[in-house]
């Protein structure tokens, strides 16, 4: 329970409290369960409700509609799919009739800091490519300082991500 709990930015009890570890490419969170942490992935989400409440529902929606946030108060059971899409169409999320994962398309795409797989902000990465221009730091030490991978750092400085920034 402390292991998933550490991974969670709490802050206001009304805030949605982001999963810091990884996510899924839909941009839910992702906890690894089992011997040494990662045997099988479930949903951060439905992890949280679940350690709030003790009863592990079929689907687990967001009142607040941002997915990676674990605030068992912004959360609640859904009895199947069909709810959680029905109520997906009624928020204007997704049209009527429409494939459930079609949002991932290239240019439905948020960018920046509105993607719910951003890992930095726009001011982030300025703050990143004015250092390694500078010289006033390394790749690897900014990713130490930013807590990113030193991999990413480096498409942030080629600017092969955050191209728009």
């Amino acid at each position: 329970m402390s292991r998933f709990w550490s991974k969670v930015a709490r802050t206001l009890p009304n805030d949605c409290w982001v999963w810091r570890g990884g996510r899924h490419a839909n941009g839910y969170g992702q906890f690894g369960y089992g011997p040494f942490g990662g045997v099988r992935m479930l949903g951060a989400h439905r992890v949280a409700l679940f350690l709030a409440t003790g009863a592990w529902p079929p689907v687990v929606m967001h009142k607040c509609d941002n997915c990676p946030c674990c605030n068992p108060a912004h959360l609640h059971a859904a009895s199947g799919a069909a709810e959680n899409i029905a109520d997906a169409v009624a928020k204007g999320r997704m049209a009527s009739g429409e494939r459930h994962w079609t949002w991932r398309m290239p240019e439905r795409c948020p960018k920046g800091a509105r993607n719910p797989m951003a890992k930095v902000t726009e001011k982030i990465v300025r703050a990143i490519r004015d250092a390694h221009a500078r010289g006033s730091m390394t790749q690897r030490d900014l990713a130490k300082w930013y807590g990113l991978h030193q991999n990413y750092v480096n498409l942030i400085v080629k600017r092969r991500r955050w191209k728009h920034v």
